[in-house]
């Protein structure tokens, strides 16, 4: 049995040896090389047959002009410049209480704001496409007449092989990046204000009890009223032992 396995073996690896390679397209060794993508499109192209004599390379070869074109791949993100500016509670409404809470409450707004302005940082990808483009040449060495003026020592194809018009292949690099903008001032951060915020504005010591103070700022902004036990009760809360009579 192990005979057989390794005739087996050798059966095998005979037949792999036997397999042929793939074919490669003729290309000039000589005048080819300068660029070997277009080299390798001519001979696809023209398909010389080795067995001739035959080569192909790519004659006359241009670079084009770079192509940048610049896209943006997620939102921008704004940041403030230099410090900041917290402002006043501005635009006091809807004065309420909670449960027995000795405070009362409102809605406001406050800004927060940067006088030296913003920038915008964009994600980005820059992409660089550059063509490089040429013409044919098929041509095979000959010793005899009908030589070609161009190359000397050469017969050039006949007009059947040879093609005219060109071929081109394309390079593309991308580079990811970003895209800063800065914008004057002053600017408001909307992610660092508060639009509608809930703020205490009276608040009633528990001790004793104690008198109204205004707090974050306020004093009378909601319809002239100052903080007062009157105008606690009259939001709906239940009285405390900590109001004070006033």
């Amino acid at each position: 049995m192990t005979k057989f396995r390794t005739i087996g073996i050798f059966a095998t690896a005979a037949a792999l040896i036997a397999v042929p390679a793939p074919s490669f397209a003729e290309v000039d060794p000589i005048y080819g090389g300068a660029d070997p993508e277009l080299d390798q499109k001519c001979s696809e192209l023209q398909k010389p047959d080795g067995n001739s004599g035959f080569v192909s390379f790519a004659d006359n070869v241009q670079t084009g002009q770079p192509v940048v074109v610049v896209t943006q791949t997620g939102p921008a993100v704004s940041a403030g410049i230099g410090p900041a500016t917290v402002g006043a509670i501005t635009n006091y409404r809807d004065a309420h209480v909670n449960g027995q809470s000795v405070n009362i409450h409102a809605y406001g707004d406050r800004e927060t704001v940067y006088a030296g302005g913003h920038s915008e940082t964009t994600p980005i990808l820059t992409t660089t496409t550059v063509t490089r483009s040429s013409t044919c040449h098929v041509h095979k060495t000959t010793e005899g007449a009908n030589q070609e003026e161009i190359h000397p020592g050469y017969q050039i194809a006949p007009s059947g092989l040879q093609t005219d018009g060109t071929v081109s292949v394309e390079t593309v690099t991308a580079v990811p990046g970003v895209q800063v903008v800065n914008f004057p001032g002053p600017w408001t951060d909307p992610a660092a204000s508060i639009v509608g915020g809930q703020f205490v504005i009276c608040n009633s010591p528990g001790k004793n009890p104690g008198a109204w103070r205004g707090q974050n700022g306020y004093t009378n902004q909601i319809g002239g009223k100052t903080c007062s036990t009157t105008w606690y009760t009259s939001l709906g809360s239940t009285p405390s032992v900590s109001v004070p009579a006033s």
